[in-house]
């Protein structure tokens, strides 16, 4: 199972519960060889930092996307005031 999960890990794809749980037990049951072990922490690092950057990524652009909002709605409150005491 743990080849499996390493390979899975490594083309980004999400493991099941009952996945990693097996990847745990072979682990610590000495099934696992520490090659194993090391490659499959490994991929689960670069995968998390992977899905890190991604969701940094996505909450930029949530940010920026507010921010034009904003600027919106002032430029609209901008042409109201003007019309109104312009």
């Amino acid at each position: 199972m743990i080849k499996e999960a390493i390979l899975k890990a490594v083309a980004r794809e999400n493991l099941s519960y009952e996945c990693a749980e097996e990847v745990m037990h072979e682990i610590m049951e000495g099934k696992a060889s520490e090659i194993q072990m090391a490659a499959y922490l490994t991929a689960m690092s670069v995968k998390d930092e992977h899905l890190s950057i991604r969701q940094r990524n996505e909450k930029s652009n949530n940010v920026r996307a507010a921010l034009d909002n904003l600027k919106i709605v002032i430029n609209i409150f901008i042409c109201i005031f003007q019309r109104k005491w312009g």
